[in-house]
């Protein structure tokens, strides 16, 4: 049989389903709607967030407004080799957010696309997209698949479930589809995840000061009196800094990071005079280590401007 034509049947297999993708070649029967149907009672759904294309894929605590992804498992707990489809992350997931013990609402059109393709064909056959056919050997755990659960802060366009998620307690679990739209699915098991405060305890919107521990408080008055007598530090108005203040073993590290600094360097290039001259002052970044002991600040770094 001519690779050709085992494609074709792969494809019909799914039920005319259009596909720009390059599916494994396995035996187009074994793929077949009817047989995946029949098989997936030895199919294991589980999930976890973190990076699919790492090996080091877990990650269970993010800061605030950074980006989660989900990474879809599969275990075959059959004594034969299984198949499923990998197409829409919208087609295939129907996730389910917890915070706090709450539910987190789904993005705005979310809703309504499970409501309206979830128990239907018709994606299979309205949307044109790629899609892979994935083998699952017996009693071994495979990733299948990922989806973005939130973008965070820095938007790409991408699809994803939720807005940007803020600091709490989260629960995930997906109901996952096995062939590429409609047809048998299973509910995963359920993963955590923390969303924590970032380091920044100052910036345009933000301001924890008040919010800081004793010491951590100690560490960032001690840094700042260092920088106001650094006569190499141009500005000295903290409305011109965002501050990062980070815990390690055995010190703190207090970052300074000019607003200037950062505004002119989006824009410019510290060899055009021209733009350096009508842009005005540009601050500099100073990170300070102060040690926990006894708050003293055994040394400094400057990031001079130009």
């Amino acid at each position: 049989m001519t690779k050709a034509i085992s494609l074709l049947l792969i494809l019909i297999s799914f039920a005319g389903l259009s596909s720009q993708g390059s599916p494994q070649q396995i035996n187009p029967g074994a793929c077949s709607y009817a047989s995946i149907n029949a098989k997936s009672g030895n199919i294991k759904v589980s999930i976890s967030t973190g990076h699919y294309f790492s090996d080091h894929s877990v990650q269970t605590v993010y800061r605030e407004g950074e980006a989660v992804d989900a990474v879809v498992w599969m275990t075959n707990t059959g004594d034969a080799p299984v198949c499923v489809c990998s197409s829409s992350p919208l087609s295939q997931n129907r996730p389910q957010l917890i915070r706090d013990g709450k539910p987190v609402p789904y993005l705005t059109g979310r809703a309504e696309w499970i409501e309206k393709y979830w128990n239907s064909n018709e994606p299979c056959y309205a949307v044109f997209r790629p899609f892979e056919v994935r083998e699952l050997k017996p009693h071994v755990k495979t990733k299948v698949d990922w989806f973005i659960v939130s973008e965070g802060k820095h938007q790409t366009g991408n699809i994803k479930w939720f807005d940007t998620l803020g600091v709490g307690h989260y629960q995930l679990k997906v109901t996952r589809k096995f062939a590429c739209c409609a047809g048998p699915e299973r509910e995963s098991d359920t993963t955590s995840f923390e969303i924590v405060e970032d380091d920044f305890i100052y910036t345009e919107s933000v301001n924890r000061l008040a919010k800081l521990s004793a010491a951590k408080a100690r560490a960032f008055k001690t840094a700042w009196s260092e920088l106001l007598a650094d006569v190499e530090i141009p500005e000295k108005s903290m409305d011109a800094y965002n501050i990062e203040l980070i815990e390690k073993e055995d010190s703190y590290l207090v970052y300074f990071h000019s607003r200037s600094r950062e505004k002119f360097f989006s824009q410019s290039r510290c060899d055009d005079a021209a733009a350096r001259a009508k842009f005005g002052l540009i601050g500099a970044d100073a990170v300070y280590s102060v040690m926990k002991s006894d708050y003293s600040i055994p040394g400094r770094s400057i990031g001079i401007s130009c």
